[in-house]
């Protein structure tokens, strides 16, 4: 998967998560590829990278 993947799906309205996924490495990773949503086990240490990133 990668960008242009799911921009093409955004393009079609379509959503892109990504389920369980806990590794803060992948989370940067999926974050930076402009996924909608992302469900993990640890949402403190998600909100904690969007914040690093400056996103919230």
């Amino acid at each position: 998967m990668d960008k242009e993947w799911i921009k093409s799906l955004q393009k079609k309205n379509r959503f892109v998560h990504y389920w369980t996924v806990d590794n803060p490495d992948d989370i940067k990773d999926i974050i930076s590829l402009g996924a909608d949503g992302i469900i993990t086990n640890d949402p403190e240490k998600v909100h904690g990278i969007l914040k690093s990133m400056g996103i919230r």
